[in-house]
């Protein structure tokens, strides 16, 4: 039993480093910064996180658990509790490095290092899933080229259309917007509840009806262009934050309801109650880390790599949100992190070099490329201790 409390220890204490990582990067590419942000705005984006943590998180989770080391066929007793330990210690030291620092880091990737280290440890190399860790590890790489990619694209499209000087163009963009947030939004809730076919078909209905309500609304009530045009762009502000804050819920709470999954497996089973619980647990410590710690991580990614205006944030926001939610589908833990820095990272170099702190972006780049191979050192440290001792 005290194995047990030490692991959902542990994990909960991931959680809230992880919690405080996203929460701190939602709202530093909010349309209103970082700086004029409430404890209710974290208090907010939180329970919002850990609603898309509890609907959607298993696929994360579930390829965090048994996707990356086959633990169970270790011949070594406790070797799920000794490897979920092992990883999630070791990331723990690396994330809280990270937050004294105020820099963005990625748990997915620390946490993945730290599981191979331990399987390596406890069982050798033939327990890894190679190919999956390659998978997984070439998401690292292809993400933040993605996220540029959008980002820079969406850039382009938002300053094409302010230069017009259109209103109807201008409400016509962030329509299209608020279509592909709900598009997404639905079809992920959807998949969850009813069959694939179902989901791809009732998506896209439920998505245009409600832009049409909405445009609908605002045609009827709001009597002057500009009043509708700022109506539809603060709804689709609204709605990508909200896709923006559900999918970074979804994609990280794997990176502690996986690992404490692993340790419930040993005293309660396998199946699907195992997940559930972890995944409950996990949404309660990732909340409280948002609470408390969040805005650390709001002041770096809200303006320290590059200044947001309001149009900047909300392409950083989709672009990010798109990235994630693609991963997501793929079921891959890839970095969130990556994806956001990436996204601003695009935002800024499209404006031109003079807008992004250089020395900020190859030194968060440096914690990513040296953070994976420290945690999985520390997690085979710490792994092997344990073995040699029992």
């Amino acid at each position: 039993m005290f194995i047990v409390v030490l692991v959902f220890a542990i994990s909960l204490l991931v959680a809230m480093l992880n919690g405080a990582q996203d929460v701190g990067k939602v709202l530093g590419v909010s349309s209103r910064g970082a700086g004029r942000r409430g404890v209710l705005d974290y208090v907010y984006y939180s329970l919002i996180m850990a609603t898309g943590a509890v609907i959607l998180g298993s696929r994360i989770s579930r390829t965090l658990a048994k996707g990356i080391v086959d633990f169970t066929a270790i011949e070594l007793r406790n070797s799920l509790t000794v490897g979920s330990i092992s990883a999630l210690t070791a990331s723990i030291l690396i994330a809280s490095f990270a937050l004294i620092k105020k820099l963005p880091v990625s748990i997915s990737q620390l946490v993945v290092g730290g599981i191979t280290g331990a399987g390596i440890a406890l069982g050798g190399f033939k327990y890894i899933n190679t190919h999956r860790l390659l998978i997984v590890v070439s998401s690292w790489f292809i993400t933040p080229l993605l996220a540029a990619v959008l980002s820079i694209t969406l850039y382009f499209i938002n300053e094409y259309v302010g230069r017009r000087n259109s209103p109807r163009a201008l409400f016509t963009l962030h329509a299209c917007y608020l279509y592909t947030s709900l598009l997404l939004l639905n079809y992920f809730i959807l998949s969850e509840v009813v069959e694939p076919g179902l989901s791809i078909t009732y998506s896209p209905l439920i998505s245009l009806s409600t832009v049409a309500l909405t445009t609908l609304l605002t045609l009827t009530r709001k009597h002057h262009v500009e009043e509708r045009v700022e109506f539809i762009k603060t709804t689709s502000h609204v709605v990508v934050t909200l896709l923006l804050a559900l999918s970074y819920g979804a994609h990280n709470i794997g990176n502690a309801a996986g690992p404490l999954s692993i340790g419930l497996q040993e005293v309660i089973g396998v199946g699907d109650r195992t997940m559930q619980l972890a995944l409950l647990a996990s949404a309660a410590g990732f909340a409280i880390g948002a609470i408390i710690w969040g805005y650390r991580i709001a002041e770096t990614v809200g303006g320290r790599i590059t200044p947001l205006t309001p149009e900047t944030s909300l392409v950083v926001r989709l672009s990010t949100g798109l990235t994630i939610l693609v991963l997501i589908w793929m079921g891959i833990p890839s970095s969130i992190t990556l994806a956001v820095i990436g996204s601003i990272a695009g935002v800024g170099y499209a404006r031109g070099l003079k807008y992004v702190n250089t020395k900020l972006f190859l030194e968060i780049n440096l914690v990513w490329l040296l953070g994976v191979p420290f945690t999985a050192l520390l997690s085979f440290s710490i792994a092997s201790l344990v073995k040699l001792t029992s």
